[in-house]
């Protein structure tokens, strides 16, 4: 009988045994999660997922954060308002960078109404104020020192490249034309100007005369136009006369003139921006 128990607890003990040799071979095989992989820890190996999963998303894009969604924003600098317009447009228009200087204008006048777009259809007008504001040179000779010749001039703050100018007179004498000039001579106020020069700013900073001028005009109801060889600068200026040589000697020389009662009106100057 002990020896018949003996034998059954040997028996007993080799199962246990074969049992547990089994269970870490079966262990070896699997991994962790069962599935037969044995991957290492921390990796992301299983069936079905993206081995780079730690890098890009999903669906095969860069990851948020990455340049992909960073990119800098354009940087660039915005060109200038003269730099955006067009050959032929009137850079007077310009809001900023523009200036006008002048020698002397009425103070019930607007020499800014020179540039406010407004070219009417009629030279004549009673007062500058029914086209909204124009400027005038009338004055009080006394104590302006006014005399026959006139200067202003048209600033920019950069360099400009031009090629023509715009430029429309105004008179409270009469809507003809003739008898304008004529009321205008013998009784004085406000007219055309009998001539008129266009120079420039050169590098040398002297003011010089536009080259092949082409215009000059000083006719009613009109934008008078004229052209010239393009020039690069940053001021441009006209000068004109209120009388003519013979109209002065017609009224009886320099000294006989009451200038302060001969005034000249502009409605609006343009000048052009050359290709």
């Amino acid at each position: 009988m002990k020896k018949f128990i003996a034998l059954l607890l040997a028996v007993m003990m080799v199962a246990a045994m074969f049992a547990m040799t089994a269970c870490e071979s079966e262990d070896e095989q699997k991994g962790d999660d069962g599935t037969g992989t044995n991957a290492p820890a921390g990796t992301n190996a299983s069936e079905g997922t993206n081995a780079s999963a730690n890098t890009e998303g999903n669906d095969g894009t860069e990851p948020a954060g990455t340049d992909a969604d960073t990119e800098p924003a354009d940087t660039e600098p915005e060109g200038s308002e003269y730099d955006a317009m067009a050959p032929g447009d009137n850079i007077c228009m310009m809001e900023d960078g523009f200036d006008i200087d002048e020698d002397y204008c009425a103070s019930w006048e607007n020499v800014y109404g020179i540039i406010d777009g407004i070219v009417p259809e009629s030279s004549y007008a009673a007062t500058s104020g029914e086209v909204g504001g124009a400027y005038g040179d009338w004055g009080q000779a006394t104590t302006n020192g006014l005399t026959n010749t006139f200067t202003l001039s048209l600033i920019w703050d950069e360099p400009v490249t031009v090629d023509g100018f715009g430029i429309m007179f105004w008179s409270d004498k009469s809507a003809d034309r003739e008898a304008a000039r004529a009321d205008w001579l013998t009784g004085g106020g406000t007219d055309f100007a009998a001539d008129y020069t266009i120079q420039y700013l050169n590098e040398d900073g002297e003011f010089v005369d536009v080259t092949n001028g082409s215009g000059y005009g000083v006719e009613a109801d009109v934008l008078n136009k004229t052209t010239f060889d393009k020039v690069t600068t940053t001021e441009i200026q006209i000068t004109w006369n209120k009388l003519s040589e013979d109209e002065i000697a017609q009224l009886g020389g320099e000294d006989a003139i009451d200038w302060d009662a001969h005034g000249v009106g502009i409605f609006e100057i343009e000048v052009y921006k050359a290709a």
